[in-house]
Formats: structure tokens, sequence, C-alpha cells
């Protein structure tokens, strides 16, 4: 699915494909809770992602 998604998918249907993979999930669930430094980097982009995102998708520019 990875080779299908890099070399046959566009570039937002392979960003919603890869953004509905439950093992990234996973992994960004163990780092927040055993590695404090890594967490706080992975709740900022998170958090930031959602901001910038909110207003880019608002006046309608693309952000993933």
């Amino acid at each position: 699915m990875v080779a299908t998604a890099f070399f046959v998918m566009h570039v937002q249907v392979a960003t919603r494909f890869l953004s509905s993979s439950p093992p990234i999930y996973w992994f960004a669930s163990y780092v927040l809770t055993s590695h404090k430094g890594w967490g706080y980097l992975i709740w900022g982009y998170s958090a930031a992602y959602i901001l910038i995102g909110s207003l880019l998708f608002s006046n309608f520019y693309p952000f993933t």
C-alpha cells in the first residue's frame, strides 16, 4: 500500500491515506506518555496544525 501511495496516488489522497493509519497515532501516544521532551514537540505540532489549518481552510488555501 505504501508503494501504491508513493507511485500512483495524488498527494491529497496520499496524505488522507497516511492520516488514517493507526500506527502513526499509536506511536504518537507512546511518545507522549514516555518521552516528555518529544511529547511537548508532538503536542505543539498538533496544536499548530489545528490552528494554522483552520485559518488556511477558512480562507480556501490548501494546508495538507
